[in-house]
Formats: C-alpha cells, sequence, structure tokens
C-alpha cells in the first residue's frame, strides 16, 4: 500500500458573489412592493426580486425573481443587472446564457458596481460567454479589488501567483492574500497558509501557515482542512497528531477532497490515529478511486485480496453512502450561492 499524501493542495480562486437578502424595512412589505413595482419603481421591483430570490416573506421563486430583476433591469438599476446576470450565470428562474450574464455585469460595472467588476474578471478567467482572456480578467479583478472586495483580492493573488495575464509575482499574490485574508477570507486565508508552508515570498514558517491554515478550516474551508490535516501528519510547527489529522480530513473529505478520501484509506488501512478497520479503508479508498485517484484504486484492490465477500459489499455499501452525502454537500453549498 502507498503512503499517505501530504504535499498541501493547490492554490485556488473562489468566484462568483452571492447575492445579499436584505433588511426588512417596516414599509417593504410584499403588497406596498409590488404596488410601488406596478407603478414603475425601480427599486420595489429590485427588492422584490431579492425577496423571491432568497425566500424572505415570501414563497422561494426564482422564475419571479428573475421577472422583477427583468423589469428593474429595463430602468437601468445597477444592482439588478448584477442580480440578475448571477441568474443567467446559475441558470435559476431563466435559462442558463453566459452571454447573457456577461452583458448584464458589463452594464452593472460600467455603473460603478463592484461586485460586477469581480464577476467579469471571473467571467474572462473561464471563457463563460467570452474568448478567455486572463489579462482582461485581471483588470476586472483588480479594480474590485482596489475597492477592498476580498473575493477580488483572492482571485487576483491567484492570478499573480499562478502567472495568468502577468508575469509571475509571489510578492504580489501575497499583498493580495493578505489584504484578502484580514477581512475573513477563507480561500485567502488558506492560500496565504501555503505560502508561508512554502516559503513563497516570505520565510517558510510552519507556525504561521497554521495559524492561518487554523482560520480558514473553522469556516469549514476544506483545502484547509485537507492542508491542516497533512501538517498533523508530518508535524510541521505542530506536534504529529493522528487524530486531528484524521478528523480534518474526515471534514475535508466530506466536501468532496479526493486526498483526504485516499489518506483515510490508508489510515484506516494501517491503524494511524484509529483502530484498523479494512471495511473502512476500502470505503474510503474507492470513493477516491471513483473520483479519479489511481494510487487509491490499487490499494483498494490490495485490501480486497484480505477482505471476506461480506466485508467487501459492506464496504461498497458505504462508499456509496458516502458518495451521496458528498453529493448532497454539494447541492447544499450551491443553494447558498
Amino acid at each position: 500500500m502507498s503512503g499517505m499524501k501530504s504535499g498541501l493542495l493547490a492554490l485556488g480562486a473562489i468566484f462568483l458573489l452571492f447575492v445579499i437578502a436584505l433588511p426588512a424595512l417596516a414599509d417593504d412589505t410584499v403588497e406596498n412592493l409590488i404596488k410601488a413595482a406596478a407603478q414603475g419603481d425601480a427599486r420595489a421591483q429590485y427588492n422584490l426580486g431579492v425577496y423571491y430570490e432568497n425566500g424572505q416573506g415570501v414563497a422561494k421563486d426564482y422564475k419571479k425573481a428573475a421577472e422583477f430583476y427583468e423589469k428593474a433591469v429595463m430602468q437601468n438599476d445597477a444592482r439588478a443587472q448584477y442580480s440578475l446576470g448571477l441568474m443567467y450565470e446559475n441558470g435559476r428562474g431563466v435559462s442558463k446564457d453566459y452571454k447573457k450574464a456577461l452583458e448584464l455585469f458589463e452594464k452593472a460595472a460600467a455603473q460603478g458596481f463592484i461586485m460586477a467588476q469581480n464577476n467579469l474578471g471571473v467571467m474572462y478567467e473561464s471563457g463563460r460567454g467570452v474568448s478567455k482572456n486572463y489579462k482582461k480578467a485581471l483588470e476586472f479583478y483588480e479594480k474590485a479589488a482596489a475597492q477592498g472586495i476580498a473575493l477580488a483580492q483572492n482571485n487576483a493573488g491567484v492570478m499573480y501567483n499562478n502567472g495568468q495575464g502577468i508575469a509571475k509575482d509571489y510578492k504580489k499574490a501575497f499583498e493580495w492574500f493578505e489584504k484578502a485574508a484580514t477581512q475573513g477570507n477563507a480561500n485567502a486565508q488558506n492560500n496565504l497558509g501555503i505560502m508561508y508552508a512554502n516559503g513563497q515570498c516570505v520565510r517558510q514558517d510552519y507556525k504561521k501557515a497554521v495559524e492561518w491554515f487554523e482560520k480558514a478550516a473553522a469556516q469549514n474551508e476544506a483545502q484547509a482542512e485537507y492542508n491542516l490535516g497533512a501538517i498533523y501528519i508530518g508535524g510541521q510547527g505542530v506536534s504529529r497528531d493522528y487524530q486531528k489529522a484524521l478528523n480534518l480530513f474526515e471534514k475535508s473529505a466530506a466536501q468532496g477532497v479526493v486526498l483526504s478520501q485516499s489518506n483515510l484509506g490508508v489510515m484506516y488501512a494501517g491503524g494511524l490515529g484509529v483502530p484498523p478497520d479494512c471495511v473502512k479503508a476500502y470505503a474510503h479508498l474507492n470513493v477516491a478511486a471513483s473520483l479519479g485517484d489511481a494510487q487509491s484504486a490499487n490499494d483498494r484492490d490490495s485490501i480486497q485480496k484480505e477482505m471476506s465477500p461480506d466485508q467487501i459489499e459492506k464496504a461498497k455499501e458505504m462508499s456509496r453512502e458516502i458518495l451521496k452525502k458528498i453529493e448532497e454537500n454539494k447541492k447544499r453549498a450551491a443553494s447558498k450561492q
């Protein structure tokens, strides 16, 4: 059987911003808003869109939300342009249409709507609705980042770190990550941890890395949970602790991180931080293999030789349950966007 994978996960960006729920105002009852919207009040039309999208005071209805956003868009409301753009981006209440989303983000950004600038960066980086253009993506990220948007700061940092749209610049990447991380952005906190662990632009400092990984992991950031687990396996900056590593890998694995599934399989097989359990070992390795990890498939097949038919069937059923939970967690996370 292969050993555990302890390399840190690569830097990652977080892309889209979320629609913000509105605080309920005394005169903003649904009835009053409907009356005002019918009279052409763009603010009321936008607010009704938000109410229906988030289920505030009404049953959640993406189609109605899109309809009210569209009414406000016709009056050049930047917030509605951004919100409707998100709906086209995600296919909520309307058919998914990246070109339409791009057009709406461009209109909102042209009016100075900061969050739309970040999303334009996403569209250009990913090539959604437009030809992929890293240079343009970075321009939009930095516009939003300069105005304090943490997601854009993290995205810009990733571009500098990877040399996308600009020459690779770890110093600039670190600066953007630090700005975003101090605002509480979990991805940026994880990315700072990676830079401290690898000694990129800064002196290698595992204790600092652990501090940032812990901040991100406290927000359930899956990569940070894996990275912190890897740190506890290696005993870098902390005392080696298999039990803590196991707990962190379990949290990360539940969110679909393949390396965490693989490491759980190895830990259950070898009795690291937990009593040996071939059924659980097989189950986690089987999940990792089904998610594309070839080495886990080899390790699973090696364990299988020592298992009874009943144990194998039980392990396969456990794998199915794990995969089901992963999908449920992904859907739950997506529903919050």
